[in-house]
Parts: structure tokens; sequence; C-alpha cells
């Protein structure tokens, strides 16, 4: 737990020290103030569940609801679904998140970066000696996210987001797993 306290801590740090530089750049139009995403994507894992399991990369859905609070500042919710089935091992997680973003405008184009938190409950079945196993265990993370959205209107957008998941280790039965990893998702949004 102190690891984890310590790593957000440093996004803490990252986080001011990055919106210090991007807060006092303009942004482009007078832009409505909240939007919604939906995203698709794979989870890259890390963490030493791939190595452990028959797991290799998940798929990833999120949904989220941004609100700007300044022209380069925002604050995003989310909630998502984790799927990974492979020969009978199966991962499900759904994330609720909650993210800080710094926003760096170039014409029709916003560069994102920032961090966050999130809850993870998490399940898993698997057959172990065929005997079929489930466990359950809800756990605390945090992220990093890097990406752009790019306005093909003045409401509507795509983007890419690519985010780094630091989560603490989940228990299933008596087996721990780092679900630590990479996620990349392609974005559609809509701003009102």
């Amino acid at each position: 737990m102190k690891l984890l306290e310590q790593k957000l801590k440093r996004i803490v740090i990252i986080l001011a020290v990055g919106l210090f530089f991007v807060l006092p750049s303009a942004a482009w139009g007078d832009d409505a103030q909240n939007y919604v995403t939906a995203g698709f994507g794979f989870y890259f894992y890390t963490g030493d569940i791939s190595n452990e399991t028959e797991l290799d990369e998940a798929v990833i859905v999120e949904f989220s609801y941004g609100r700007y609070f300044h022209p380069n500042f925002v604050l995003e919710a989310g909630v998502g679904y984790i799927h990974d089935d492979h020969s009978g091992d199966e991962l499900q997680g759904y994330p609720f998140t909650l993210t800080a973003i710094g926003v760096y405008p170039i014409e029709k184009v916003r560069l994102l970066g920032g961090g966050g938190v999130g809850v993870y409950p998490m399940n898993r079945d698997a057959t172990v000696n065929d005997v079929r196993i489930h466990g359950e265990d809800t756990v605390l993370g945090g992220h990093l996210l890097m990406g752009f959205h790019w306005y093909l209107r003045p409401s509507g957008f795509i983007g890419l987001e690519g985010k780094y998941r630091f989560i603490e280790k989940a228990k299933f039965e008596d087996e721990k797993f780092a679900l630590d990893g990479f996620t990349m998702l392609l974005k559609l949004g809509f701003r009102f």
C-alpha cells in the first residue's frame, strides 16, 4: 500500500508541474464546457498476470464524462469494462476512474496529459488441474494519461488515448496478480 501512495504522490507532483506550464496557453474558440466519450481499445499487461496465467491482453471499453474548469484543465470521470478470455482463463473488470487532464490546444487538436485514480472491481474464472475456480477482488490504482482529441466539427471529435495503469495486486482465491499495464483506446466524443 505504501508503494501505491508513493506513486500517487508522484502523479500529483507531475500534474502540478505540468499544469503550471499548460494553464497559461489559450484555448481554441468558445467551446462548450462538457463532453462525453465512448472508447474501444486493448489492455496490455506488464504485471505478472501474463506470466502466471493464460491471459495475455484484454479488450477494454470505456465511457467518460468530462468537464472543462478552464480552457486548459479538465476533470474526467469514466466507467469501463475489461474482458480477457484465453484457454478457459477469464478475467473481467469494471474500472471506475477520475482523471485530472491538462489540455494544450493547437488549432483543432488538443494534446492531453494527466493522471488519476481508479477503483477496479475484478473477477477471474479459471480451470486449474481440472477444477473450476472463481475469485473476486476490488483493488485501487492510479494511471497516467497521454493522448489527443482532433475536432472534426466544433462539437464532435475523435481521439487516441494511452494510459499506463498501476494497480495494486488483486487476490483471487490464494493467488495474487499484478494487473499493471498499458491501455490504448480509440475514442469518439461529443461536446455540449
